[in-house]
């Protein structure tokens, strides 16, 4: 883990942005007649890859 040159306040979480490059940050997802557009096994989560803390979600809808 790395310490060296690290600013105050400062947490090592190198592990949190590589596990993102293999998930993504976001998605587009249809939705028709009021409801999400998901195929037999897909599944929309939301997932805290570094350590707990308050969070924002951002919902941008686009279309007609």
């Amino acid at each position: 883990c790395r310490t060296a040159n690290m600013s105050d306040g400062e947490q090592p979480n190198g592990h949190s942005h590589c596990q993102q490059l293999l998930l993504g940050a976001s998605e587009a997802i249809p939705i028709v007649a009021g409801q999400l557009l998901l195929g037999q096994w897909q599944r929309l989560f939301l997932v805290e890859l570094d350590r707990g803390r308050e969070r924002e979600v951002v919902v941008q809808l686009v279309g007609e």
